[in-house]
């Protein structure tokens, strides 16, 4: 399919061209109607753990580059995603399957080694 300039404006929004940033308007194209694989961080600005989290989403997002899509949703500018999806906390990481989730991590502590395990499962999903 095609990038259209839409889609290359949100995959510009984001701080790796790997990773997409969607909205509450997009989400079900950019995630639930994915084939295969997504990460879907729920995120906002003044979450510190975010932040922290957001380069090592990056490095999956090009190590995985075209068997997993990793997005990202600013739960401050899109509040209706999150509250349908159920995110209370943040950040939040929701590994889905053709629409469907199989696994959240919610508030990680430390969040650093929760996403390195996050890691090594994710390359056990990808294989998949």
């Amino acid at each position: 399919m095609p990038i259209t300039s839409q889609d290359e404006s949100r995959l510009n929004q984001t701080s790796h061209s790997h990773v997409l940033n969607t909205t509450d308007v997009s989400f079900r194209q950019d995630v639930l109607d994915a084939p295969g694989l997504v990460l879907v961080d729920f995120w906002a600005e003044w979450c510190g753990p975010c932040k922290v989290l957001a380069p090592l989403l990056d490095e999956a997002a090009t190590k995985y580059e075209g068997r997993l899509t990793i997005a990202k949703i600013d739960v401050d500018k899109n509040p209706v995603t999150p509250r349908r999806m159920g995110i209370l906390s943040l950040p939040t990481l929701l590994i889905m399957r053709n629409g469907e989730v199989e696994q959240m991590k919610r508030a990680c502590s430390p969040c650093v080694s929760c996403t390195c395990s996050s890691n090594q499962e994710l390359g056990q999903r990808v294989a998949r």
